[in-house]
């Protein structure tokens, strides 16, 4: 709301692998309870601070590696209504699910440390969104796509790719359904135009949703918009 100054709410003492530390930080959530959620590369787990003092392992055991209790360099965080957690496993290519206090995840979509190009796997994963019917929306960086998968599904299927794309890390879904991402290495954020597919029956209306929903037959223009950073090269300009 406008602070000129900022406070802590997670961490604050330094990096570490102490719970009261955080280490190489990537994803942050903050749930409907105001609890922040943090995804540490430097300690292959995600925390949960519920106040500033100390955090809550909800994933990973702070050791790297493929196994169904660790992470290897997670990334973007998911938490849904039930409060489990969708964790971005950048490092073993794939997405994991972490029920409310399980000491294992489920790996629910990507090949447990198997990177490629292929509709069942990632390379180098990195974000995370969901909609409105339960589909997962992956931000697959090394692939320049997003995939849209459905939790559990072998396969992902892609709705939005682009060759123009150069390390694109960070993914939204904004509130008329378009794909917004930070284009990173290109220096810009871009979005691909959301729009919905034809009826089955030609005399009904067209599809509307309210706001930060999509529609059941959505589609995305293969055609980027830049909506920040007109060039590739980075600037301090306001």
């Amino acid at each position: 709301n406008g602070q000129p100054i900022g406070f802590t709410v997670a961490g604050g003492r330094g990096s570490g692998a102490t719970l009261d530390k955080i280490s190489t930080s990537q994803g942050l959530y903050v749930d409907d309870q105001s609890r922040v959620y943090v995804s540490e590369i430097g300690n292959d787990r995600v925390t949960r601070w519920d106040n500033t003092t100390i955090g809550v392992i909800i994933a990973g055991n702070g050791t790297a590696g493929n196994a169904l209790n660790q992470l290897r360099d997670p990334w973007g965080i998911y938490i849904d209504s039930n409060y489990t957690a969708f964790v971005v496993d950048r490092g073993n290519h794939r997405v994991q699910m972490w029920e409310t206090g399980s000491p294992v995840g489920q790996t629910v979509a990507g090949m447990s440390g198997v990177s490629g190009p292929w509709s069942y796997q990632f390379n180098l994963p990195t974000s995370i969104s969901f909609d409105q019917y339960g589909y997962m929306y992956i931000m697959d960086s090394g692939n320049n796509r997003i995939q849209r998968w459905w939790p559990g599904a072998t396969y992902g299927t892609t709705v939005a790719s682009s060759t123009s794309l150069y390390n694109p890390r960070g993914l939204i879904i904004d509130p008329l359904g378009n794909l917004v991402l930070a284009d990173c290495s290109n220096h810009r954020v871009v979005s691909f135009a959301g729009g919905c597919g034809p009826t089955t029956t030609t005399t009904m209306a067209p599809l509307t949703n309210p706001p930060n929903e999509i529609c059941d037959a959505a589609y995305w223009n293969s055609t980027i918009k830049i909506v920040a950073g007109a060039t590739n090269t980075p600037s301090s300009a306001l």
